[in-house]
């Protein structure tokens, strides 16, 4: 503290480490000869400093304390006593020049009455009393200042932050309708019991009544105490009557979190957890399709084709391939001229990493299509696709997809609608994302 002091008034960076090894060296040195632990003293660097000293100044101080400590403390009789009273009132001066009227205008008015407060509690009771005055009223004003600070850096709902999941027509527009209910917070910073107590309160003001689920991503905030946890327990035991579902989204180092919230076990159907915020969402998505799902209804690869028979002339120009779980449907680089129809099972789009596992960019589900991109551009692939269950898929090569053209261009046709209605609603989806993650 005493070194950023004086970087501070220096205007410039201090090798800690080196300046660390000095002061035990001296120390060592000090204990050795009986003497005292050096200390950094602030107000004498200061002193040093505007009187134009330097480091020959410390060498010469040594030399007269050392005189003094072989019998040569007459010498001090020398030195007039007005000289050192104006030395004396010249330090403490200067420092409250520095620390008090320096900066009246550097500062805001809260911050200046806690200085003038502490300065008078170290004149009238010593600087003890003062630096614990000092202690307590700084952290105080911490702990109500980071109380006032937005939490959340994001809320809004699965609406207009869906997860990565490609899924089929039917099942989007079914989202569509009830997503809105799934609200999203996404936390920052460090919970302590104010902000807890914040969080809780947006809760009693919520309308649980047009709320089917609720996501917290817990993956930004870099700490969090017993009392935060404590508000949370009792926001889930307050609406633990209602069809609420909440999803927690905590890294892997916040298993602490998961233990306490799971502490009451009447909890354990109420809440899920996940360690990547687009698993659960994912997981919500679900929910509210397993909830809405039409009885009869299964998820076509070809539902953009309302006449079974079109579907059928269609499924007989694709070839079908069967995966087992973890098998490539394609890989990143490669050169690929077909679009896939994902039949049964799912496949992760994986971008890889080095030395690492791959990192999911999105979920191909039943019914959905992928490699469009590649088969009318004809680039090299940008991800891998893998499944992750036993699945199946139908392909469409760009040679079976030109006779087509030849033989049924009106199907063609409605394909290709197909495939550009598909790219702009990704890339609509990318724009939503931007301004909502913005």
């Amino acid at each position: 503290m005493s070194l950023a002091s004086l970087e501070r008034d220096f205007k410039k960076e201090f090798d800690l480490d080196r300046l660390l090894k000095a002061h035990a060296a001296s120390t060592g040195v000090s204990a050795l000869l009986g003497g005292f632990v050096g200390i950094v003293s602030i107000g004498r660097t200061s002193l040093n400093r505007a009187v134009g000293g330097g480091a020959m100044s410390g060498v010469i101080a040594s030399a007269i304390c050392l005189a003094m400590l072989v019998g040569a403390s007459g010498l001090i009789a020398y030195v007039p006593k007005a000289a050192l009273g104006a030395l004396v009132m010249f330090l403490g001066l200067n420092m409250l020049k520095n620390w008090l009227w320096d900066q009246i205008t550097a500062v805001n008015l809260h911050e200046l009455a806690q200085i003038v407060l502490i300065v008078v509690l170290v004149a009238n009771y010593g600087y003890v009393v003062g630096f614990a005055a000092g202690t307590v009223i700084s952290c105080i004003v911490f702990a109500v200042a980071y109380s006032h600070i937005p939490l959340a850096n994001l809320t809004t709902n699965l609406s207009a932050l869906p997860s990565s999941v490609v899924r089929p027509r039917q099942a989007v527009e079914m989202l569509s309708t009830r997503a809105s209910g799934t609200v999203v917070y996404r936390f920052d910073g460090y919970m302590f019991f104010g902000s807890a107590k914040k969080i809780d309160a947006v809760f009693q003001t919520m309308d649980m009544a047009k709320v089917e689920a609720i996501v917290m991503d817990f993956t930004l905030v870099n700490g969090i105490d017993r009392s935060a946890i404590s508000a949370f327990q009792r926001i889930l035991r307050r609406y633990a009557d209602l069809p609420l579902h909440f999803y927690f989204v905590h890294p892997e180092s916040g298993w602490d979190l998961q233990r306490s919230l799971l502490e009451d076990g009447s909890l354990h159907g109420q809440v899920s957890f996940f360690q990547v915020l687009d698993l659960a969402l994912e997981a919500a998505e679900e929910r509210i399709l397993n909830s809405t799902t039409v009885a009869g209804y299964a998820p076509s690869c070809f539902d953009f084709l309302d006449n079974v028979a079109d579907r059928e002339v269609f499924r007989s120009y694709c070839d079908f391939k069967q995966f087992e779980s973890g098998d490539m449907l394609c890989h990143e680089g490669e050169l690929s001229d077909a679009v896939y129809f994902v039949n049964s099972g799912s496949f992760d789009v994986i971008k890889p990493l080095d030395s690492k596992p791959g990192r999911r960019l999105a979920k191909i589900s039943v019914g959905a299509m992928v490699g469009e991109m590649a088969l009318y551009t004809g680039k090299a692939r940008t991800a891998s696709i893998q499944a992750t269950v036993p699945s199946s898929a139908y392909i469409l090569s760009k040679l079976a997809l030109a006779r087509m053209r030849a033989e049924l261009p009106e199907l063609v046709t409605r394909f290709e609608h197909m495939v550009i209605r598909k790219v702009s609603e990704s890339l609509a989806r990318s724009n939503q994302l931007v301004t909502t993650l913005r």
